[in-house]
């Protein structure tokens, strides 16, 4: 299964900067802000080591295996990141500001305000879409989170991301 899963990255690899980093059973996904990474160039290095050293997050698959968590992150060095606001400034299009209120009124606002401290915490959109992901496989177990799984599952990429900017927004 692994090999599958690693020749297309052989393709990526040639044409970007690319690695591959893992962390095996981990108890919650929290855990993974001060997790130490394993792999070649990250191994020792926290999430935030890598952004600091210039790598940006391509993608963060999850599996669970006996209760515990397993994390591989993606990361790429000299590519552009849509979550880097930095490097999309002059690129990405402005949100539309009233479609995402709109969106944001009518999926989210019967639980949540606007500056919702539990929105807000996700301070990138890759850990915005992180958190909807966790809802919609049921991995988030508290009063209310059944109450997410139907949002989560049914909310587009570009919608999320025009929430996650409406709640950021000053």
């Amino acid at each position: 299964m692994r090999v599958l899963f690693l020749i297309p990255m052989l393709v990526v690899f040639s044409v970007a900067q690319t690695i591959m980093c893992y962390k095996e059973a981990v108890v919650s996904p929290s855990a993974m802000d001060t997790a130490k990474l394993s792999g070649t160039v990250c191994e020792g290095k926290t999430i935030k080591d890598m952004q600091k050293d210039g790598w940006n997050t391509k993608d963060i698959q999850m599996t669970k295996s006996n209760d515990k968590l397993n994390f591989v992150y993606v990361f790429t060095k000299g590519e552009t990141n849509s979550n880097n606001p930095q490097q999309t400034k002059a690129t990405e299009p402005k949100t539309d500001m009233k479609k995402a209120k709109e969106i944001f009124t009518t999926r989210c606002s019967r639980c949540h305000k606007k500056q919702d401290k539990d929105m807000l915490k996700h301070k990138t959109f890759d850990d915005f879409m992180f958190k909807l992901s966790q809802y919609g496989r049921n991995d988030i177990k508290s009063n209310n989170a059944y109450l997410m799984t139907p949002v989560s599952n049914s909310i587009t990429e570009d919608d999320a991301k025009m929430v996650f900017d409406y709640i950021h927004a000053k």
